[in-house]
């Protein structure tokens, strides 16, 4: 998901019983950590992708959804793109597929 797609997408996500191989989210943060690490049912791999020039949903949104993660034990890939603001760049796009290639085939 992007931006409030990927907030829905991991308060979703993490909360399912049944369970989901994988999240990728660009551009987005973790809503409430205390609520989403009571409520933890799943863990599909993760890969958390930013803009350091976002001003919609600044960096250290993704640098606290990236600690959230490492400390709640989650396989997860990370990425910021130097220069870029509120927007999945091409590369943002690559990796995405190449998650997706990686974990689900």
């Amino acid at each position: 998901g992007f931006s409030q797609g990927c907030m829905i997408s991991i308060q979703t996500g993490l909360k399912r019983n049944d369970k989901i191989n994988s999240i990728i989210g660009y551009s987005g943060k973790i809503i409430s950590t205390e609520h989403l690490s009571k409520n933890i049912k799943s863990r599909p791999k993760v890969i958390l992708m930013h803009g350091d020039k976002d001003e919609v949903v600044p960096i250290e949104s993704f640098l606290e959804a990236k600690e959230f993660f490492l400390n709640n034990n989650y396989s997860i890939e990370t990425k910021m793109f130097k220069n870029c603001e509120h927007r999945i760049p091409q590369e943002g796009s690559s990796l995405g597929l190449k998650f997706i290639k990686k974990n689900l085939y």
